[in-house]
């Protein structure tokens, strides 16, 4: 063989490697694509919500701190309340006001008078398929999992998400965050806007003392990416 003979196989070689490993990863985890789709799709439904009613889709009851939606704390290792945000175990009352289902916080479609399905997922039986389920009216990620969704109910244009504020998950130096996140006080890690939604990805789990990009939360899917 010479010399030009072996470059060749080599170059070869390299561009079956680079062609093969996409591929690999995308088998290894197929719904990360749904993943982004979906957390669009809901971002966008609550942009258009916010345009149509000059509000976030929740009571008012929920606007004097930031919320998280669909955090279970036993479910996240090493979680602690943040200040100046709430969490709610489930995502459904915001998915119940986007839906226009007539009951919960949307009873008689009280935070929602003009009837607008703003947007229209998946419906599911059960709680354990991804899409929206007509057992808890949650949203699901593909490995079953609730999202996870932070409003910015208090309109400081700081969004807090109970876990991703966490100095021990986001802060990478001094005042910089991980991925567009920022602090003023270098211990509380915001983005600017209304919205931060993420997916625990294939793994199913999350940490508050993992760094963003390391351990368990490695894999997590982020909105703001």
């Amino acid at each position: 063989m010479t010399l030009i003979e072996f470059v060749v196989v080599v170059v070869v070689i390299g561009i079956l490697v680079a062609m093969i490993l996409p591929m690999s990863g995308g088998h290894r985890h197929p719904g990360m694509k749904v993943t982004q789709i979906d957390m669009k799709n809901l971002q966008a439904a609550i942009a258009s919500y916010e345009t149509a009613y000059s509000r976030l889709p929740i009571a008012d009851s929920d606007t004097n701190s930031d919320v998280t939606f669909g955090i279970n704390s036993t479910d996240i290792s090493g979680f602690q309340k943040i200040p100046a945000t709430r969490f709610i175990a489930s995502n459904s009352d915001l998915m119940i006001v986007l839906l226009d289902i007539d009951r919960g916080v949307n009873a008689g479609h009280k935070l929602n008078p003009q009837k607008t399905v703003f947007i229209e997922p998946k419906r599911v039986n059960d709680t354990k398929s991804p899409g929206v389920s007509t057992v808890d009216d949650q949203l699901r990620d593909p490995w079953g999992n609730p999202y996870i969704i932070t409003l910015d109910s208090n309109h400081d244009n700081e969004c807090r998400d109970a876990v991703y504020a966490n100095a021990a998950v986001s802060q990478q130096s001094g005042s910089v965050g991980y991925s567009s996140l920022s602090s003023t006080n270098g211990t509380s890690f915001e983005l600017n806007g209304d919205v931060m939604i993420w997916s625990r990805g294939p793994d199913g789990k999350a940490s508050a003392t993992d760094k963003a990009d390391a351990g368990v939360n490695k894999d997590n899917v982020l909105s703001w990416q």
